[in-house]
């Protein structure tokens, strides 16, 4: 009897015990027993030849494979009937892939570039299992990525984050025993990116788990049967300086800027996998992916419209005051010069005029004091 440590990329997963029964019998024969948390998980029949050494026994538990390599201790030549098993080592490693779990506490920085088509039907599994969710990611290459996850769940990822030192990811894991038919361990793998360094493209996506449930539709579906559907139409940043810059003032700052989206057909989403119509839900996914290069194509040509409308009132406005200040440089420029003369030396014989008649008036008050002297 033995306690055996799991861990799996540092992470901790808790520890197990294995008891090796009935090890010395002359059938060679024995049981292995795995144990976790007084609880027996199986029970796991062995059997050896006389002087067999270094033999692999393996048996999967659910998301656990377990490989022991036992031996007869008895020294070589005994005869068959003295039989002694020994565990000499055990090895436990995950029996298929795991997806990491994401808490999506955290957005991405950036988008993935393209059509993204999400189902809900009928994917994996019996007819009679639970709905799914599936995903189907189209870049100007075709089909990119398809994902396929419980309805159950709620969320799902399509991308890939790299966490930046200084920040890092905290990765935790858990072992539990499936309650199922089958039994078995379950492993569950769960990453949190800390800080805001987090890099790359993708999106997350979520849904309320209380919409739809298998026992709506009597309990089955048949495979590949969509009951709900919608296109997300997703545009990476433009980290390329092509933009028009357009100076439409007189000052600085006084500038438009105006750039082009890739309208190509690829760039839109249409290709050979996205437009399929060998059967009803291709056809389907196909309408919807033509719709949103429709959207994207008629929201580029709004956003042209509206430069184009912003710079015929810009050359108008430019017009009106290029036309009045010509009018007064002509103003200026096509003076009559002897006209104004004339006006000038009338206004100087009017004020010299002027100026002689008031001397006039003031010297009468003097001739008159003079006559009274």
């Amino acid at each position: 009897s033995t306690q055996v440590g799991l861990e799996l990329n540092d992470i901790g997963l808790g520890s197990v015990k294995v008891k090796l029964l009935d090890a010395d019998i002359s059938t060679g024969g024995g049981t292995i027993q795995i144990i976790k948390n007084g609880s027996t998980i199986t029970n796991f029949g062995i059997t050896l030849t006389n002087n067999s050494t270094n033999i692999t026994k393996s048996v999967t538990l659910g998301d656990l494979k377990f490989d022991f390599t036992v031996s007869d201790t008895v020294t070589t030549g005994a005869s068959s009937n003295n039989i002694k098993l020994q565990i000499d080592s055990i090895n436990v490693s995950l029996a298929d892939e795991k997806v990491v779990k994401y808490d999506y506490n955290y957005d991405f920085q950036d988008a993935k570039e393209g059509s993204f088509v999400v189902e809900v039907g009928q994917f994996t599994g019996a007819g009679t299992s639970s709905l799914d969710v599936r995903i189907n990611y189209f870049n100007d290459k075709g089909l990119a990525e398809e994902k396929i996850v419980d309805f159950s769940e709620g969320k799902t990822i399509i991308g890939s984050a790299t966490i930046n030192p200084p920040n890092a990811t905290v990765a935790s894991g858990s072992l539990s025993i499936s309650t199922g038919s089958t039994g078995g361990f379950v492993v569950d793998l769960t990453a949190t990116a800390l800080g805001t360094g987090v890099a790359n493209q993708g999106i997350v996506f979520s849904w309320n788990t209380g919409v739809y449930n298998i026992s709506d539709f009597n309990g089955a579906l048949p495979k590949e049967e969509v009951i709900d559907s919608g296109v997300v139409r997703a545009e990476e940043r433009w980290y390329k300086d092509t933009s028009l810059i357009f100076q439409i003032g007189a000052n600085e700052g006084q500038n438009m800027v105006a750039g082009l989206d890739d309208m190509r057909a690829a760039a839109l989403g249409l290709t050979n996998d996205s437009l399929k119509v060998t059967d009803q839900d291709s056809a389907e996914r196909s309408i919807m992916v033509i719709d949103a290069a429709i959207h994207k194509v008629s929201s580029a040509r709004a956003k042209i419209g509206a430069v184009q409308n912003r710079l015929e009132h810009t050359i108008s406005n430019l017009g009106v005051a290029s036309e009045n200040l010509t009018a007064a440089e002509s103003r200026i420029r096509d003076a009559d010069m002897a006209k104004e003369i004339m006006e000038f030396i009338k206004q100087q014989i009017l004020l010299q005029s002027a100026n002689a008649m008031l001397a006039q008036s003031n010297m009468i008050p003097q001739n008159v004091l003079q006559l009274l002297r």
